[in-house]
């Protein structure tokens, strides 16, 4: 349908999950996509994936709790793409539900610093690019519960 022609989706967490779900396709719907991940090598398999449908795609490590990473990623997104149209804060990290008292103090801070603040570092470092980004955050189910409808339905929001 391509319904994203002529954009540029930026995506973190594209190496799995409903981050890889996206790119593919976001890819599929024509945006050019950029697929960032601390997993850089998982990036680079979306991005092969979504080359070898046809599409166009940069993978990018991406350490989304890290301010200079996210200004990094966006900077080489940027610099190949000319502007952020749509972005998606999916990278997101999962504690194994454990009680308050068994969580140390550093788990804590990697889960807000990866969960809430990348957040705000990601769409204050994407905003000057193009005041106009669809921003959207998902959470990931953590279990290996798989979704009972297809990617494509991530487009009917």
């Amino acid at each position: 349908m391509n319904r994203l022609e002529g954009k540029t989706a930026l995506i973190t967490g594209a190496a799995s999950g409903i981050g890889r779900a996206q790119a593919l396709l976001f890819a599929r719907e024509g945006a050019a996509v950029v697929a960032a991940d601390l997993n850089g090598d998982g990036a680079e398999q979306v991005v092969s994936e979504i080359e070898a449908a046809g599409g166009i795609g940069l993978a990018v490590k991406m350490d989304v709790s890290d301010n200079e990473s996210v200004r990094a990623a966006v900077e080489t997104a940027v610099s190949r793409f000319g502007r952020i149209d749509i972005l998606s804060n999916t990278a997101g990290a999962f504690d194994q539900y454990r009680q308050t008292l068994d969580t140390p103090r550093e788990l804590w801070d990697k889960l807000i610093a990866v969960n809430l603040t990348s957040l705000y570092l990601v769409t204050n470092a994407a905003l000057p690019h193009d005041h106009r980004v669809a921003n959207f955050h998902s959470t990931e189910v953590p279990l290996d519960i798989r979704p009972q409808h297809s990617d494509t339905d991530l487009m009917r929001v």
